[in-house]
């Protein structure tokens, strides 16, 4: 009887412990959906701060497109450079030319040229008296206007007027002047039209040059010779331009006159020869 009722207390004191000691384990554990929470919260914060310090996309797309953008107006540029000068020469190509409202325009097609020097020649044949003559001759002052049209800045078709005087002539009755009427065409290997330039010339009229003459009074030893009419020749030219519409030329161009008549035309006696013209003057963009 005695050994029951010990029994029965130290199981009733057994299950009072438990019932005491239990819940106080329990809580000392921290519950999973504390753990779970607390972590999404460490999560969703760090997560915050990591999308704060990080760059933004769309920012790194349009700094690029913006770098892109000026990399491909830097390109082009220099393209156009590339474009407007020429590899080989170096000149430009010829620009558009700004009119008084400072509106671009196309450059001038017509092109006024004055030019004046002197020239030289070799002649063979009779002079204008008479005397047979085989020697140098020289017209001291010739003027030449010319006016040309640019087919394009390059190549040139022109007119020209050649005013020879031989004015160290002294026999009595000799004549003056020379005059011939010339079609030119001019080549500049330079896109811009400037630089040297090399010419074609065919014409008719008459070449005139005082020549020496032997045996003769010095007030009377200088007579003239005329060739033509039948006139052609080639010669090199350089343009220096200073202005928009104007630029400085010099020429040096050789012109055959040969006498395929018989027939005065002006001249008592024709003669064939070749003359050189050496030049300086002014060109002007109409």
């Amino acid at each position: 009887m005695v050994l029951r009722l010990l029994r029965i207390t130290l199981v009733a004191g057994f299950a009072a412990a438990a019932m005491l000691h239990g819940p106080l384990i329990a809580g000392a554990q921290p519950s999973s959906g504390a753990s779970t929470a607390g972590a999404s919260g460490s999560s969703g914060r760090g997560g915050m701060e990591r999308s704060t310090d990080s760059p933004d996309p769309i920012d790194d797309e349009v700094t690029i497109n913006d770098a892109d953008n000026a990399n491909d107006a830097d390109d082009a540029d220099d393209a156009d450079d590339a474009d407007d000068e020429e590899p080989l020469r170096g000149s430009k190509r010829p620009q558009p030319i700004a009119d008084s409202g400072g509106v671009a325009s196309t450059p001038p097609k017509v092109h006024l040229r004055i030019v004046g020097g002197t020239s030289i020649g070799y002649v063979d044949g009779t002079t204008e008296f008479g005397d047979t003559i085989c020697c140098f001759g020289y017209s001291l002052v010739v003027i030449t206007p010319e006016v040309d049209y640019h087919v394009s800045p390059q190549l040139s078709i022109g007119l020209a007027a050649r005013f020879g005087f031989p004015t160290s002539a002294k026999l009595d009755g000799r004549a003056r002047a020379a005059l011939a009427a010339l079609v030119r065409v001019g080549y500049a290997p330079s896109r811009s039209g400037d630089g040297v330039r090399v010419i074609g010339q065919l014409g008719a009229g008459l070449l005139r040059n005082a020549v020496k003459l032997e045996f003769a009074f010095n007030f009377m030893n200088t007579d003239i010779v005329a060739q033509g009419p039948l006139l052609f020749g080639a010669g090199v030219g350089y343009t220096k331009r200073i202005s928009a519409r104007v630029a400085l030329v010099a020429d040096l161009w050789a012109l055959a006159g040969l006498a395929v008549t018989d027939q005065e035309l002006g001249a008592r006696n024709l003669s064939s020869g070749v003359s050189a013209d050496l030049s300086l003057g002014v060109l002007v963009r109409m």
